[in-house]
């Protein structure tokens, strides 16, 4: 139902009619918000004073919509919790209009209870909202107790923030969260891990491949694997095929048989032919 939650009191209809119109606005799928959606969010919250928060689903559809206090926002629970080594499949996007863009401590208490895709905040910035700023935490693990352990990335502007492969991360995470918790305990031997990424000329906002390989890499330090190399192919566009061609699916399968890699993250997508082809050349997994 398209409908406005929290404390409506004192708001006037066209905000809300503004608030219910965001129901029509799609994030496109991989990213973790829009510059769009980021900049309607910083100007009606700028105008009400409270903090605004929604959900959003990892096909991009806005799903919850909720209007706070100026400090906080009491959250509506999360329906279809998946099992522990899965996330809810709901990131929550939420406004802090201080211009302070970093996680409180509740914020972090509501990313591990509700299991988020990610906790996202958007320090309003008044009057250039352009200005505004993003930071996001994740759950990107689990310790020895089996509770989980969240990081918070960021600063961002908007561009850089529209740059992130989140779909990705989020798989990436998924499977590491699978991998603790389908063994009967975590004390297990750390997964030799290798990063793989690809240049081919579509980065945005100053993100480059290597600083989307070192994203990953806090992501699999946090979880327990040593990284032990990276790579980095340059080409005018990826392999139909191989993603990364052929001649480096090679380099990698020989590269893994020699040192006896466990795990290999690949920094995008890889459909499951391309992985099959992968697993032909060694024996270790592939996310």
């Amino acid at each position: 139902m398209r409908e406005i939650l929290g404390n409506k009191k004192g708001i006037r209809d066209s905000v809300l009619n503004e608030l219910i119109a965001l129901y029509d606005v799609q994030v496109p799928l991989g990213q973790l918000i829009s510059a769009e959606l980021a900049l309607k969010l910083a100007d009606i919250t700028e105008f009400i004073n409270r903090e605004i928060s929604l959900y959003i689903s990892r096909s991009g559809q806005i799903t919850n919509i909720v209007i706070g206090g100026n400090d906080s926002v009491e959250l509506p629970a999360v329906e279809g919790r998946r099992g522990i080594g899965r996330l809810s499949g709901i990131r929550c996007v939420h406004t802090h209009p201080n211009g302070n863009p970093v996680l409180s401590g509740v914020d972090f208490s509501a990313l591990k209870n509700n299991k988020f895709d990610a906790m996202v905040t958007i320090g309003v910035t008044a009057p250039d909202y352009t200005q505004s700023i993003i930071s996001f935490g994740m759950i990107v693990g689990l310790d020895k107790e089996e509770q989980f352990i969240c990081d918070e990335y960021g600063p961002f502007s908007l561009e850089e923030a529209e740059a992130i492969n989140f779909l990705n991360v989020i798989n990436t995470i998924e499977r590491i969260l699978d991998k603790q918790t389908s063994s009967s305990s975590l004390a297990v031997a750390a997964e030799k891990t290798i990063l793989v990424g690809m240049d081919w000329g579509q980065i945005k906002g100053g993100w480059t491949a290597e600083d989307s390989l070192e994203e990953l890499k806090q992501l699999a330090d946090t979880a327990g694997a040593v990284v032990v190399n990276r790579f980095i192919q340059r080409r005018a566009k990826p392999d139909p095929a191989f993603f990364i061609g052929k001649g480096k699916v090679q380099e990698l399968a020989l590269y893994a048989q020699q040192e006896n890699i466990d795990l290999c993250i690949f920094d995008d997508e890889t459909d499951t032919g391309a992985a099959k082809k992968y697993r032909t050349g060694n024996g270790c997994s592939y996310s």
